[in-house]
């Protein structure tokens, strides 16, 4: 058959089976997809989504056993050269993986990779390449274009490393786009521009997209057609709208249940222990992080965090919520100890801690614990799990014997809803769930009075997300444990937090209680972020703008309020005087017109 095919069948899988040793992961699975149309192969955690578009991509490692067809136009690329790949990956299929920091060149800027791609298939060069790469980072969404060219992935935030990886599989134009879990790292305001820019996409290019989740959320209005996969086989398949309307097995039901809207009513109750008059377990005074950065030939200063004041109580939790880049993470990792802040404190138990981790006693440090957003990164590459969970009580319970310390682990990884045997697996052997439940059983193994969560459950599919906050919780409740949860998702928010703090550009816009927050919001800021939030079986929302809701550069942001560009009920004082803290309602709010806006639905 030749290369392009007689038939309107773009891509066509006959049943492709992929083993390791005796498991097979991909069972038999077959389906066909046409130009321009979309479809979503959902599944949860560790069921073949990701090993399915890593055989359509011939990416898989050496020692997985494949078989079956892959057919492009015809073509069948199962067991095809590397050469003949190559001349398939990119410019007619492109992948955005799950994990953007794995997938970029950690030696080359943003800027340099995607020229390089433009180059290789010779599609532009020069001048042209480079114009052409700045449109796309533009395109997708990342602020400041010619900085995040600049840039290299390790000096980007998690969800700006995703848009870039986004870019870098659309600009070739491919006609077969496989995004494997693309908007996870996403804040709910670029998730919605994403999801939307994809769309749009496939009506101008008749790109074809196979889009692969474990959030039913973003599923709608984006996908024409979606299968469910379990352990690897086929279980059900149809439309979209039918499919949600009627699933047919539990499996599928259970994770609409998940997508379907904010979990809980009420906040959760305090943890018995709570003194809500008492001293503060952890506060920070007037805290500010700044880093230096070379810009067309100079220095500048970059404020990432901005005099943010805030106190946590015994078995409180407080969420902090804003959009990639808005300081979020800088804010955790100046508390933890992991970057000198600039000016402020931070306090335990009111005494004032060291700015730097290593100064401070280990007695602070295991009581100030922390998850990362990328799990894989967290964990060391060369130790087996059950030794990176158990490596703590080596420094901090040195009376332990090796048996009960690999009893204390084993103890830990069924409590996170993982079987001891995984205990001898390396983090590159475990889906992103389980690598990010893992990250969390080593921090809990030391019996922290703080929890710090950097998008801690942002790679776990629905019903494991529930049985990882669930374990949360239940540790909160039995043992006052306080949490520090920073998360773009409002679904978790609403379930585990008392309190929100909401941040932009470095600066606090908001804080309130869970309960008024999504009752009655003050800020503008935070009604685009509630407007934002994918839920399943419902299109996203159609007043989020693709390109005007852009934040600012951090380096040069703009006058008065920085978010005035972007905001709806923006006046000219907005436009010339920066708001100050306030107080309102149940809380403190930045905003000229807070007194006088309704933002509730």
């Amino acid at each position: 058959m030749s290369d392009r095919g007689e038939s309107n069948t773009l891509l066509e899988i006959k049943n492709l089976s992929v083993a390791y040793g005796d498991t097979k992961v991909v069972d038999s699975l077959s389906f066909t997809l046409c130009p321009g149309e979309s479809l979503c192969i959902a599944g949860e955690s560790g069921s073949g989504k990701s090993q399915t578009a890593l055989a359509i991509m011939g990416l898989l490692p050496p020692n997985a056993r494949v078989s079956g067809e892959v057919l492009f136009r015809g073509r069948n690329l199962i067991g095809a050269a590397n050469d003949t790949l190559n001349d398939y990956r990119a410019r007619r299929m492109a992948m955005v993986f799950q994990d953007p920091m794995a997938a970029l060149n950690p030696y080359l800027s943003i800027g340099k990779q995607l020229r390089r791609i433009l180059i290789d298939h010779g599609m532009a060069y020069g001048a042209d390449a480079t114009e052409r790469a700045l449109a796309m980072l533009s395109r997708v969404g990342l602020p400041d274009a010619e900085r995040q060219y600049r840039a290299y992935p390790h000096e980007l935030s998690g969800g700006m490393r995703q848009r870039a990886l986004i870019a870098s599989a659309l600009i070739a134009e491919p006609e077969l786009l496989i995004a494997d879990e693309p908007t996870t790292a996403l804040d709910v305001t670029v998730q919605a521009q994403i999801l939307r820019l994809l769309g749009e996409l496939r009506k101008q290019t008749d790109v074809a997209m196979l889009l692969i989740t474990h959030d039913l959320g973003v599923v709608s209005g984006n996908c024409e057609r979606m299968m469910v996969i379990d352990q690897g086989r086929l279980i059900e398949q149809g439309s979209t709208r039918e499919l949600f309307a009627n699933p047919s097995r539990q499996r599928t039901a259970s994770m609409m249940t998940a997508a379907s809207g904010f979990i809980s009513a009420s906040p959760p109750r305090k943890s018995a222990g709570t003194d809500d008059q008492g001293a503060a377990l952890l506060e920070t005074r007037n805290l500010s992080v700044a880093f230096r950065e070379r810009r067309a030939g100079r220095r500048q200063k970059l404020h990432a965090v901005q005099d943010i004041s805030l106190t946590i109580g015994r078995g409180e939790t407080l969420a902090v919520v804003g959009e990639s880049g808005s300081g979020k993470t800088s804010l955790a990792r100046a508390i933890v100890g992991l970057l000198a802040e600039s000016s402020g404190t931070v306090s335990f138990l009111g005494n004032s801690l060291e700015p730097l981790v290593e100064t401070r006693s280990n007695k602070i440090r295991r009581q100030l614990q922390m998850v990362f957003q990328d799990p894989v990164g967290s964990l060391n590459p060369a130790m087996r799990v059950g030794t990176i969970i158990a490596e703590p009580l080596l420094v901090h319970e040195r009376s332990m014997t090796t048996t009960e310390r690999v009893r204390a682990s084993d103890e830990m990884l069924a409590r996170v809803g993982l079987s001891a045997d995984l205990r001898s697996r390396y983090p590159h052997e475990l889906s992103g769930g389980q690598a990010q439940r893992v990250a969390i059983a080593r921090a809990l193994i030391m019996k922290p009075a703080v929890l710090i969560c950097d998008e801690a459950v942002a790679a776990l599919d629905g019903s494991v997300r529930q049985e990882v906050l669930g374990l949360l919780q239940a540790e909160q409740q039995r043992s006052s444990l306080s949490l520090l949860v920073i998360t773009h998702d409002l679904a978790v928010v609403q379930q585990l937090s008392h309190r929100v703090l909401i941040m932009y550009m470095g600066r606090l816009f908001e804080m309130t209680g869970a309960r008024e927050l999504f009752r009655r919001p003050k800020h503008p800021y935070t009604r685009l972020l509630l407007d934002s939030t994918p839920l399943a079986g419902r299109s996203p929302p159609p007043d989020v703008p693709v390109v005007a809701s852009e934040p600012a550069s951090i380096l040069n942001p703009p006058s008065g309020c920085v978010f005035h560009p972007r905001c709806p009920h923006a006046i000219e004082r907005c436009l010339e005087e920066r708001p100050a803290l306030q107080s309102a309602e149940h809380g403190i709010v930045a905003c000229h017109r807070a007194q006088e806006l309704d933002l509730s639905r």
